[in-house]
C-alpha cells in the first residue's frame, strides 16, 4: 500500500529505494546543505524542488515563484511554480516545485549543487 509520502530515499547501498510510489517523471535527491531563499531545501530533481517552509501564510498550487539557490558561494536564480502543498506540522508547509524555462546552464548548476549536497551514508546508515 502506497504511503502518503511519495519521496524516494537513499537505500544503503546508495541506489534509490523505488519501493515507495514514486509521482514524477524524475528521481528525487535528498539535499543537506543546500541554501534556498524561500526556505529550507528538502531534496532536488532535475524537473523540480521539495522544500519546506514556516510561517502563517501558505502559497497556493500553481503561484509562480523564483527561487535562489545558494551552494558554496554560487547562487544560480530559477523560475519555478508551486505543484503541490502539503501540511508539515502547526505553522509549517512543504511545497513540491516544478522548475519552469530552466535553461540548460541552470540545469548544470543544479546538478553540480544536487552532488555536492547529497547526505553522506555513514557505516551505521550502510548497515541499517
Amino acid at each position: 500500500m502506497p504511503t502518503n509520502s511519495s519521496y524516494m530515499r537513499l537505500a544503503g547501498s546508495g541506489e534509490l529505494d523505488t519501493h515507495r510510489q514514486e509521482r514524477r517523471a524524475k528521481g528525487r535527491m535528498p539535499m543537506e546543505g543546500l541554501r534556498c531563499n524561500l526556505g529550507k531545501i528538502i531534496d532536488l530533481s532535475p524537473g523540480g524542488v521539495c522544500l519546506r517552509r514556516g510561517g502563517v501564510l501558505s502559497w497556493s498550487v500553481g503561484k509562480p515563484l523564483v527561487l535562489v539557490f545558494n551552494s558554496e558561494g554560487e547562487k544560480v536564480a530559477v523560475q519555478a511554480q508551486v505543484a503541490r502543498v502539503m501540511k508539515d506540522g502547526i505553522f509549517s508547509r512543504r511545497y513540491g516545485m516544478q522548475f519552469v524555462n530552466l535553461s540548460p546552464k541552470q540545469n548544470a548548476t543544479l546538478m553540480r549543487f544536487a552532488k555536492d549536497c547529497r547526505p553522506q551514508l555513514s557505516m551505521g546508515n550502510a548497515i541499517a
